[in-house]
């Protein structure tokens, strides 16, 4: 079983049981001689598939797993003019039965259905209040609880834009609440476009967005070691000093810089690696030259609706050519 780019995790062959050597058996460790007489063929081979097994899971705990963390948060059920609201009461009961099962890190095709069904309750019940004034008889803190609820439901649709809408109409909420939340979904957002190898990241992108921080890593990259990063800013001079990109649909892109300077305008792609899964940002002047060979490729580091980062060269316009440095984009709201 081979892994960590050729590092050998673990093998057997007829010559591994020297005179000198060990082997780990169910009954314990013996030695070569003692094992002949201890242990039979299939002790040999139940213990090889043990040190196996537990070798690939030492492997993906430390190179893929994510860190587990737990989140929990309010819904509400909303109480207004009215003593009760029968179809709100339903979603929330149905909500609740739905998270009251075992889930796994992504909805099936059936709760999927399910938590659409209930976020369009609550969709529904805020656009007849509003429509028909006195129709719900509902005050200002049933309407943000309302749309909290809808911020968490659109969150685990994968709704990102609209869970951060309706989180924006909550603002008479518990401010620590609405703090917690949204510093979950920013995680949250950023592990699901990073992770899920169909999202539709150029959609996201399409806007404008401006450079809000360059970095660099100061020191090594061996693993277990926190990365520690030093700001270009104060760096950057000229034309880099405001960085602007504007993606639009059509695979087109604008560069725009400080005032006086030239806009550029080029081909724009992000291509994602089928293997690895990464995502890359991917600009050329030449339409047909949007792969590895481009212009300019730039590997996605994080992304979410508000902000994303890339890594990739950078020149601050005085000192030396950064090959990976990591630029932070943040969304320009109209």
């Amino acid at each position: 079983m081979v892994f960590n780019q050729g590092k050998t995790a673990f093998f057997k062959n007829t010559n591994i049981l020297e005179e000198d050597q060990v082997f780990e058996t169910s009954k314990g460790i013996y030695s070569e001689d003692a094992l002949a007489t201890v242990t039979t063929d299939k002790d040999i081979k139940t213990t090889c598939k043990g040190i196996v097994t537990n070798a690939i899971q030492s492997s993906l705990k430390e190179d893929f797993w994510p860190k587990t963390g737990y989140f929990q948060t309010e819904i509400f059920i909303p109480k207004g003019k009215k003593s009760s609201y029968p179809e709100l009461d339903d979603a929330f009961g149905r909500f609740k039965d739905l998270f009251g099962k075992d889930l796994e890190t992504q909805l099936t095709e059936e709760q999927t259905t399910e938590l659409q069904a209930i976020v369009s309750i609550w969709k529904n019940s805020l656009v007849k209040a509003n429509s028909s004034p006195g129709s719900l008889d509902m005050n200002d803190l049933t309407e943000e609880q309302i749309n909290y609820n809808l911020a968490v439901g659109y969150a685990w649709l994968g709704n990102f834009s609209d869970s951060w809408e309706s989180l924006s109409k909550t603002e008479g909420l518990d401010p620590e609440m609405i703090k917690n939340f949204s510093k979950w979904l920013t995680k949250y957002e950023n592990k699901y476009m990073m992770s899920n190898f169909n999202y539709d990241v150029e959609k996201m992108l399409l806007g404008k967005w401006v450079m809000a921080d360059v970095k660099y890593q100061t020191n090594s990259s061996n693993k277990g070691e926190k990365p520690e990063y030093k700001s270009l800013m104060d760096q950057i001079d000229g034309c880099n000093k405001e960085f602007k990109m504007t993606f639009f649909s059509g695979k087109k892109v604008t560069l725009d810089f400080a005032a006086g300077c030239d806009s550029n305008n080029y081909f724009w792609r992000v291509y994602r690696n089928k293997k690895s899964e990464e995502k890359y940002l991917i600009w050329d002047s030449d339409i047909n030259e949007l792969g590895r060979d481009a212009n300019s490729v730039y590997k996605f580091k994080s992304i979410n609706s508000n902000q994303f980062e890339v890594i990739g060269h950078f020149n601050p316009s005085k000192g030396e050519m950064f090959e990976e440095a990591v630029i932070l984009f943040e969304k320009i709201l109209n």
